[in-house]
This record gives structure tokens, sequence and C-alpha cells, in this order.
């Protein structure tokens, strides 16, 4: 699937969970999935780095990973998702009153 069509429907999977989908501009890929000294958190702070002209002022980092929530830069939260529950109502009520402050 093209990377265009994969926000997409993310954007869309986040509407119909009750996020602001519009908001979502893009995902990172998983890169080191499992090695070992590989911080998923590193990797979304290297993308918001790298990637300036999207002028992230607030990321909600939404991940199942528990090292996605490590070492991200101060613009940046950490919202972990259960992968067994899924993006729950508390986690869409928590969400986006962090993305509305």
């Amino acid at each position: 699937m093209e990377r265009y069509q994969d926000i997409e429907v993310a954007k869309d999977m986040f509407n119909r969970r009750g996020l602001p989908g519009d908001r979502l501009i893009a995902y990172t890929p998983q890169i080191g999935m499992g090695w070992a000294g590989h911080c998923r958190g590193s990797e979304i702070k290297s993308w918001i780095t790298n990637n300036i002209e999207y002028n992230v002022i607030k990321c909600a980092v939404i991940d199942d990973r528990i090292d996605a929530g490590e070492n991200l830069p101060k613009n940046a939260k950490y919202f972990w998702i259960d992968d067994y529950e899924g993006i729950t109502d508390d986690n869409v009520n928590d969400i986006i009153k962090y993305l509305n402050e």
C-alpha cells in the first residue's frame, strides 16, 4: 500500500474512534523493532527533528510499545495503548484533552 493511502486509512480509523484524524500528519515506521539497544522514543524524536516542515508544536505519541515514551522531545506526550484492547474511550479522552490544552 502506498504511504499516502496508509495515512488516509489511519485518519479514518482515528475518526471512527473519536480522535481528530485531521490532526494526524504522519506516523513513523518501526525501523528497529525488537533490536537490542533500540528505543522507539528516540526513533520518534528523530522523526520530529528531521521533519521540521510539519512544524510540530504538540505531538501525541500513541503506541503500544513502552519504550515509545522514552527520550521524547518536550513537545511530545506518550499515550500507551494496550495491544490487546486497542484504543479505549479513556485513551481517546486523554489524547483529546492533551491536544486541546
